[in-house]
C-alpha cells in the first residue's frame, strides 16, 4: 500500500471517529440517565439497579449504554416518573437485533431516520407505535441484506 493511500485512510479514520463523536454527543445532550442516579430515584443499591438493567436488556424493555465507565439509560425510553415506556417493548425487541452495542440503538431511536420520512422515532412512539414497530422491521430487513 502506497504512502498516500494510507494517509487517506488515516484521513478517513479520523473523520469517522469525529463524527461518531459528534454524534455520541448529541445522543448524550438529548436526555440519559445515569444507573447511579436511577438507584438513587429507586431507592435501591447500584447493584440492584444494574441487575435490573440486565434484566430488562435481556427482555429487550430498555437498553443502556457505557459512558465513561458508566451505564446511561437514553431519557427517551423512559416515562417522567422514569418507569418503562411499554410501547417500546415490541420496537426494542427489533432494535436489539441491529448491529453493535447501544449506541447504534440509540441513534436510531432519537435522530431522524429515513425508515420513518425523517421522523424520529422517540417522537412518534406514544402517538403511532406501530407505525414505530414498521419501520425498524424494514431497517432490521435491509441490515440482513
Amino acid at each position: 500500500m502506497s504512502d498516500h493511500a494510507r494517509s487517506r485512510i488515516d484521513e478517513l479514520a479520523a473523520d469517522n471517529e469525529r463524527r461518531l463523536t459528534e454524534v455520541y454527543a448529541r445522543l448524550m445532550a438529548l436526555g440519559h440517565h445515569r444507573a447511579q442516579d436511577l438507584a438513587a430515584h429507586r431507592g435501591e443499591k447500584l447493584e440492584a439497579t444494574q441487575r435490573w438493567l440486565d434484566e430488562a436488556e435481556q427482555d429487550n424493555r430498555l437498553f443502556a449504554v457505557e459512558v465513561d465507565g458508566e451505564l446511561v439509560v437514553p431519557a427517551s425510553l423512559l416515562d417522567p416518573e422514569l418507569r418503562e415506556i411499554a410501547e417500546w417493548h415490541a420496537v426494542l425487541e427489533v432494535v436489539h437485533q441491529f448491529r453493535g452495542p447501544g449506541w447504534p440503538r440509540w441513534t436510531w431511536i432519537d435522530l431522524p431516520n429515513g425508515w420513518l420520512d425523517g421522523g424520529v422515532p422517540s417522537e412518534i412512539i406514544q402517538s403511532d407505535p406501530q407505525a414505530v414497530l414498521r419501520a425498524a422491521k424494514r431497517k432490521l430487513e435491509s441490515l440482513r441484506g
